[in-house]
């Protein structure tokens, strides 16, 4: 099994921070949070993932280089001119159609599931495609995929305006057979919802159908949904047990690895995560809710609450739900 994650976009709705890193290479519980795409990916079966990058690829790219699993083979394609998330998959096709099933995943986005289910069902179906959607009250705010009492998909966003008997929340996760290639735009640069699924609704009924999960879903649009995924997952890991990895309980909520030194007068109030190599000076004070990435300094006297701080940075002063780089 193979799949592609989607790692090009510009991240527009989380700048200013996506102007130094693209988004799948920022930092969520001190892992990039392309990391957390990949783990589903491999835990499901996958073997080999094509990554397309465009935006600040060279972040992707050392994002990808943290990420160890013996079992999963990497490969990435640039796009010189980005392509969409339906040309970036057909750019791809390549490394992808020798399989019976292609997961397409995006890359900014965490959903904390086991995907095997979804992937035996897919497997079991005529679909082309298989959205995997949630029954979430998000779905006002993103735009419902609407389906039928089949399970088909008739509807993605109001672009139809038909409407099912059930309705759910796309987490971005699609499983697709190799015969989709052929029903594809021929131009470069497309959407794969307006421009691949919605046709399909309307020539071919069925072709696209819906899988529904439980589980949690980030998608991390604005910096306050960035600052609520780290604090849920610092909260509880879930089936992420890599955020887990290379840390110690240096008192009970407060995590960090064999290469913190902490000064005895170091304020912490639970949870907080230290990263490796971070520096604190006299009289800090931490908590509740910070991570401090690797490699950071926090100076003398700084008080962090609800704070996530980049590896490698500097910080001074008092700062309250602040994301600092």
């Amino acid at each position: 099994m193979r799949a592609m994650v989607l790692a090009a976009g510009f991240g527009l709705r989380l700048r200013p921070l996506t102007l130094t890193r693209a988004k799948p290479a920022c930092p969520v519980v001190n892992r990039p949070l392309i990391h957390f795409s990949l783990d589903r990916l491999a835990a499901a079966g996958v073997r080999e993932a094509v990554v397309n990058t465009h935006h600040l690829p060279d972040t992707v790219r050392a994002a990808l280089e943290s990420f160890v699993h013996p079992d999963l083979r990497l490969t990435v394609v640039h796009e010189p001119r980005i392509l969409g998330t339906g040309g970036g998959l057909k750019n791809a096709r390549r490394y992808l159609e020798d399989d019976d099933v292609i997961i397409l995943q995006n890359g900014d986005t965490i959903f904390d599931a086991d995907l095997s289910e979804a992937v035996r069902i897919h497997r079991a179906s005529d679909a082309l495609a298989t959205l995997v959607l949630l029954d979430d009250p998000r779905v006002e705010r993103y735009g419902a995929v609407e389906i039928a009492a089949d399970g088909a998909v008739v509807d993605i966003a109001g672009l139809l305006a038909v409407r099912g008997v059930r309705r759910g929340l796309f987490v971005g996760t699609h499983m697709l057979r190799p015969e989709i290639f052929a029903r594809l735009p021929e131009q470069p640069v497309f959407d794969i919802i307006r421009n691949a699924y919605l046709p399909l609704l309307q020539t071919q009924p069925g072709a696209v159908r819906a899988q529904f999960g439980r589980a949690r879903f980030f998608d991390l649009g604005a910096p306050a949904d960035y600052l609520a995924a780290n604090w849920a997952l610092l909260d509880d890991p879930g089936l992420f047990a890599f955020c887990r990895d290379r840390r110690r309980e240096i008192a009970p909520g407060i995590w960090g690895s064999e290469q913190v030194d902490v000064p005895p007068d170091v304020i912490f109030r639970a949870p907080v995560l230290l990263g490796p190599g971070v520096h604190l000076e006299r009289g800090v004070s931490l908590g509740p809710y910070a991570i401090i990435g690797a490699g950071a300094t926090i100076a003398k006297g700084a008080a962090l609450e609800r704070c996530v701080v980049w590896d490698g940075a500097k910080v001074e002063g008092r700062h309250t739900d602040a994301v600092l780089t």
